[in-house]
């Protein structure tokens, strides 16, 4: 590989990485992040088929009214990419139980800000029962895996338990 195939390839790893970790956001900015903007013209051109396939192009007519409409509403609160895991080496999925040493205003917001922190931590969910909070997480690896859940997760602040599943196999997923 060549020096500007080397650096095309770690432009587009920085920006799935990006994609991947970034809440749902207005299409204009989904465009703006994978299409446009100061990138080489080569590179131009997924955002502006992501904006062809939803009517939305500077070259095209203005958004829809009613996709506008529901976005100001708030119906639909932002887009995303959905990334292969696999490309970002984030292909082992697990899951975490987190049971917090009390659930204080102060305890649920230092531990909300540090799962915040790690890019590894896809989805937190507070819940009911023995548990406080659910973690979905990516690792690459069931080793990063443990290594994430005992140097990282299980140190977080008012963190007394964890219980961990990985999974064997993805069959379904949004």
């Amino acid at each position: 590989m060549d020096d500007r195939e080397t650096q095309r390839a770690e432009r587009d790893e920085a920006m799935l990485r990006e994609l991947h970790t970034s809440p749902p956001m207005p299409f204009h900015t989904l465009i703006e992040k994978t299409g446009r903007g100061e990138q080489p013209e080569e590179e131009r051109g997924f955002g502006d088929r992501i904006s062809q396939m939803v009517g939305r192009s500077e070259r095209a007519t203005p958004p829809p009214p009613r996709a506008l409409r529901l976005e100001a509403e708030g119906a639909i609160v932002g887009y995303r990419a959905v990334i292969d895991p696999r490309r970002l080496d984030m292909g082992q999925v697990g899951f975490v139980h987190v049971a917090l040493r009390d659930l204080s205003p102060a305890a649920l917001d230092t531990f909300a800000k540090a799962v915040l922190d790690v890019p590894q931590i896809e989805a937190c969910h507070m819940i009911a029962g023995d548990f406080h909070y659910l973690l979905r997480v990516r690792t690459d690896t069931v080793k990063d895996f443990r290594d994430l859940l005992t140097s990282q997760i299980a140190q977080f602040p008012a963190v007394v338990r964890t219980n961990a599943t990985l999974a064997m196999e993805t069959v379904k997923e949004s």
